[in-house]
Order: structure tokens, then C-alpha cells, then sequence
């Protein structure tokens, strides 16, 4: 995912809203997301951005019910979500003149984590039962600097001396799992910390980056994608231990990562005729979401029952359209009148 100041896609065009695919609000009725009936789980969150007058606007939908977070007068989006019985938190960024801060929402209401002096982003989020965690970073003036926020007070992953950033967060216990990428010799690194301290998942000769990260007793996985020196490739990394998602021939990069018992998904997008393709890996295997004429991304994952729920999005020609996959069956979180993207979503246990 490009940096910096924007993640991926906060693009400029025109907003205009819509959607459905289920009904009811929270809470209530049958959630019939696509085919298949009502899902396992309860409420579905997703995170995400939709253009407004050339201005990206911060958004949660849930349900398919879309909820601004930003007025449309600066750029914003959302990147990462949690919910904690009654408080619906997201992470993201908004614009304040010429540099993005940092922001964690609450029920709706912004916290800026920086103070708009220099470019940041948060870009992962996590809420326990007394603690809210979020992931990204901020430049110093001359580098992105990787860090964490808890409650709101900002601890150094880097020390500044070269670009870093976090992209994913882990909370197990009093343990603190990050993953995101550190330059070395004008090279970006897929690593991760545990508790600060930092494990290399490359030798950093090759361009790399971490973009999810779950832990699982005592295995850590990270997703992401590693050059092999014509394209990117997909991985998955277990223990330091990488395993190739795809062929090398085209280029691809895993953004989401989920585990349920033995099983880990892995959802993003490998290139099909120079065309970006959604996918979601189930134990290496790749299912297509989409049939590679047009551009499409999966940004998120989550699992609900037997079903597997994924986010991104999927040009229609001209613009990106926010989607939610359940399985492969697509749902518009968008009209597709205006550049939109989903980034995160989850669902609440009911």
C-alpha cells in the first residue's frame, strides 16, 4: 500500500451515497448479507471512506447503514474499527491544512492523536475491556516514525533515523503485537514487534512490506507481500517462516489476516492481465472474487459462522465502488457514483 500521507485509495472525485445489502439497524432483524440466508454472527461493521464533492469523507456502515464521522470540509477516511459493547471506535486519518493527524473516533466524536504539525496516520486499531490501542505513524520533520497509542499516549516503535510505519495491532494478554515495515538502505522491511522490540521477517535486500498480524498461542502470522525482484508476492509468515500465497509471476500483496482453528485466511489481490484481482486465500489456496476486468482490492477480513466476509473494492470503470464479499457473492456498499473504499470490518457477536 502506497504511503504516506494517504493510505491506499483516498482518492479525489465526487460523493454521492447509497447502497443496500441487508436489512435492519443494529440490532434488529435478520442480517442477509448476499445469498445464504442470515449470518452466523450479529451486527456487520465496516470501515471506509466515500468522496463528497472531491472530499473524502470517513465513514462507518452498519448493516449496510453508512454513518459519517467527518463533515466533508477536509479529506478523511477510516482504516480500522472496534467495537466494545455500546461504542463503535474507528481509527483514520483527516487532513488539517497541509498534513493529515492522526484520529481515533468514538460513537462519532474525534480524538486527534497528533497535533498537525507533521504528516500521520492511524491505521490499526484494538479496544480490550480497560484499553484502546491504536497502530500507525507519525513523521518527525524527516521520517515516518512507526508507533502505538494507548489511551491516547504515544510510545516510539523506530527511532526516527529512517522511514517506519505500522500498519496492524495485536493485543493477547499483556502482549502488544505490531506489524508494519522499517527502511533499511532505501528499502521498506516487513517486521514485527513484540513488546517494542523488533523481528525482521526479510533480509531487507528486496522491497517487503506487513500488513496484518494475528497471534495463536504461541504462533504469530503476518501478512504482506515481499519482492522477488520483478514482482510482488503474496505471503503469509509464521513464526518468521514465510509461505508464497502466489507464483511470482504477477504482482500481489495480502492486506487481511484471520485465523479460526487450523485455518488461516488471507485476503488481498494478485494482478491478472496487469489487472488487479480481489482474492481471499484459504491455507494458500486463492478463491477470485472478481473476474479481473476491472480493478478490485481486498483491504479486510473477518469470519462469521461458515462464512467469510470480506472488504475492499471493485472499479466500475470510473470509480472505486465500496464492497462488502460474503463468500464471492458482492455487495455495494456504494452507488458507484463516487470514488469510495472499505477498509476494515468485523462483526459483532450478538
Amino acid at each position: 500500500m502506497p504511503t504516506y500521507p494517504l493510505r491506499a485509495g483516498l482518492g479525489i472525485a465526487a460523493l454521492s451515497f447509497a447502497l443496500l445489502v441487508c436489512c435492519g439497524g443494529p440490532g434488529g432483524g435478520p442480517r442477509n448479507y448476499g445469498t445464504g440466508g442470515p449470518l452466523a454472527g450479529g451486527d456487520v461493521y465496516v470501515a471506509g471512506y466515500e468522496n463528497k464533492a472531491s472530499t473524502g469523507v470517513a465513514k462507518v456502515w452498519v448493516n449496510g447503514k453508512s454513518t459519517p464521522l467527518t463533515d466533508g470540509t477536509r479529506v478523511a477516511s477510516a482504516y480500522a474499527l472496534a467495537v466494545n459493547g455500546a461504542d463503535v471506535y474507528a481509527a483514520g486519518i483527516q487532513f488539517q491544512g497541509a498534513n493529515t493527524v492522526a484520529t481515533l473516533w468514538k460513537n462519532g466524536t474525534a480524538t486527534n492523536l497528533t497535533d498537525g504539525s507533521q504528516f500521520a496516520a492511524a491505521n490499526a486499531l484494538q479496544v480490550t475491556s480497560q484499553d484502546i490501542y491504536v497502530a500507525g505513524y507519525e513523521n518527525n520533520g524527516n521520517f515516518d516514525v512507526a508507533k502505538v497509542w494507548k489511551n491516547g499516549t504515544a510510545t516510539a516503535l523506530t527511532d526516527g533515523q529512517r522511514p517506519a510505519h505500522a500498519e496492524a495491532i495485536f493485543v493477547s494478554g499483556s502482549d502488544v503485537y505490531v506489524a508494519g515495515d522499517e527502511w533499511v538502505g532505501g528499502v521498506p522491511m516487513a517486521k514485527y514487534w513484540k513488546n517494542g522490540t523488533a523481528f525482521p521477517l526479510t533480509d531487507g535486500t528486496r522491497i517487503s512490506a506487513a500488513r496484518a498480524i494475528a497471534v495463536s498461542g504461541t504462533d504469530i502470522y503476518v501478512a504482506g507481500y515481499e519482492s522477488n525482484g520483478k514482482v510482488n508476492v503474496a505471503k503469509v509468515w509464521k513464526n518468521g517462516h514465510a509461505t508464497a500465497l502466489t507464483d511470482g509471476t504477477a504482482q500481489a500483496a495480502a492486506n487481511a489476516l484471520v485465523l479460526s482453528g487450523t485455518d488461516v485466511y488471507a485476503g488481498g489481490f494478485e494482478t491478472t492481465g496487469g489487472v488487479s484481482q480481489a482474492k481471499v486465500w484459504k491455507n494458500a489456496v486463492a478463491t477470485a472474487l472478481t473476474g479481473g476486468k476491472t480493478a478490485a482490492v481486498v483491504n479486510g477480513l473477518t469470519l462469521s459462522g461458515k462464512d467469510v466476509l470480506a472488504v475492499g473494492y471493485e472499479s466500475n470503470g470510473t470509480v472505486k465502488v465500496a464492497k462488502v464479499w460474503r463468500n464471492t457473492t458482492p455487495m455495494p456498499l456504494t452507488d458507484g457514483l463516487s470514488e469510495a473504499e472499505a477498509e476494515a470490518i468485523l462483526v459483532k457477536a450478538p
